[in-house]
């Protein structure tokens, strides 16, 4: 089974965020083409990423930014566009500058995970921005490695609660979306139609049983290849931690989401945002370093900072 990080928003997203996974793909004549209306939004919403780019240390091309919302598509629905550009406004020049791709609410977040193509899910595609979105969902374009070879499909994914089956991915603390193959165990046709499983919902998607399970609990076994991860760490013994706090031990255990393990194998608070720091476990949100160590810890988390530079560089 393939597994792909969806960088799109990371059009994440990272998605989450970009390009498809069928971006040599034929879409059969129905790829999706920006409007003149399209090609303002697109605009406006890279302007609106630049001082949030520079925050990040990163120029922005604009060019290239251009062509990974392209790529990516965005809603149709007006409201949703603009609300997405007027938070973007809002947010500009504050130090958590950019959307938290972690919110499948947010406008932004939906804006990109809601296409307009033209391609019904299920049909091929070449690129997300090809397929046609409904609210709520995460609609991409991913890969079905059939017994036929491989091709792209769209796919739509609603938030999973646990037992929802079939899964088409997994969504990290941050936002990362580990995108599922089609293709489930040669059985039928590929599923272009399930679920994704949070991690912020203390769920998994299991790649066996392609179900949303429980994140295992401090305490449970989780084996020495982690097949479900654990809520916390898999120590080496195959144990998922327990979670500690501020002045505790973390030589066997995990520090909370307020504090981080120093170099005396203490938990202690987690830096404020500008500090200097190693790395992002330090921070509450993630350690900037666009020259090399050390960084800035940044309210910008992860994920979302991988989201942005996908924009700012044209990824």
């Amino acid at each position: 089974m393939t597994i792909r990080i969806s960088v799109a928003v990371a059009a994440v997203l990272v998605a989450g965020c970009g390009s498809g996974g069928g971006a040599t793909e034929s879409c059969d004549g129905g790829c999706w083409k920006p409007t003149a209306a399209d090609q303002t939004f697109i605009a406006s919403f890279c302007t609106a990423l630049g001082p949030c780019c520079a925050t990040l240390g990163l120029p922005l091309d604009a060019s290239g930014c251009a062509t990974a919302l392209t790529r990516s598509g965005f809603s149709a629905d007006p409201s949703l566009t603009s609300s997405c550009l007027a938070e973007l406004g809002q947010i500009s020049g504050t130090p958590n500058c950019t959307f938290d791709i972690s919110n499948l609410s947010d406008p932004c977040v939906r804006a990109v995970y809601e296409p307009s193509g033209p391609r019904r899910v299920g049909q091929s595609c070449a690129f997300n921005a090809d397929c046609e979105g409904s609210p709520g969902t995460v609609t991409t374009c991913l890969t079905a490695a059939t017994s036929a070879g491989a091709s792209a499909l769209c796919a739509s994914l609603k938030p999973g609660k646990i037992g929802d089956s079939p899964c088409l991915g997994y969504m990290s603390s941050d936002g990362i979306i580990l995108d599922y193959n089609l293709d489930i165990g040669n059985v039928g046709p590929p599923a272009t139609t399930g679920f994704v499983c949070q991690e912020s919902m203390g769920l998994f998607c299991d790649p066996t049983s392609r179900a949303c399970v429980s994140l295992g609990a401090a305490g449970s076994d989780c084996g020495a290849t982690e097949t479900v991860p654990c809520a916390t760490v898999c120590s080496y013994q195959g144990v998922c931690e327990a979670v500690v706090g501020v002045g505790e031990s973390c030589g066997t255990a995990a520090c909370d989401d307020t504090s981080y393990c120093d170099t005396t194998s203490h938990c202690v608070a987690k830096l404020v945002d500008g500090a200097s720091c190693l790395d992002s476990d330090q921070c509450s949100g993630s350690c900037n370093e666009p020259s090399g160590s050390p960084g800035t810890c940044s309210p910008i988390s992860g994920g979302s900072g991988l989201a942005l530079t996908s924009f700012c560089a044209g990824l």
